[in-house]
């Protein structure tokens, strides 16, 4: 059994500490087992060589760093575990595999992000 997260904070101590006291349904509950690929790959993405790479909300919106001029993608689901990357600007489509202890994605391309 996995732990129990709050969806809106992830904190795993506190859990009701961020929603409105007064308000019980401000906070959702979620074990990591009950999460999406997506949901569980929310955060900040760097290479290997620590270079920021991106952001990914929960939903798969995918925000470049500065150093790629700031700009979106969409990741989507592929499989069990398996993502695809949809650059909006070129129109190419990378695919990755998830892998975890650490997360990370190994992409066709060759390239390996970490999540910190």
């Amino acid at each position: 059994m996995g732990a129990l997260t709050c969806k809106r904070c992830s904190d795993e101590e506190d859990l009701f500490g961020c929603g409105d006291p007064g308000d019980s349904t401000s906070v959702t509950i979620r074990r990591e087992e009950e999460k999406t690929l997506l949901e569980r790959l929310e955060g900040h993405w760097v290479r290997r060589d620590g270079q920021e790479m991106a952001s990914l909300g929960p939903d798969g919106s995918l925000r470049w760093s500065k150093a790629f001029q700031d700009w979106e993608s969409c990741l989507e689901e592929a499989g069990l575990s398996k993502v695809r990357l949809k650059m909006k600007r070129t129109g190419q489509i990378h695919e990755g595999e998830v892998h975890y202890d650490p997360t990370r994605i190994q992409w066709s391309d060759g390239e390996m992000w970490f999540l910190e």
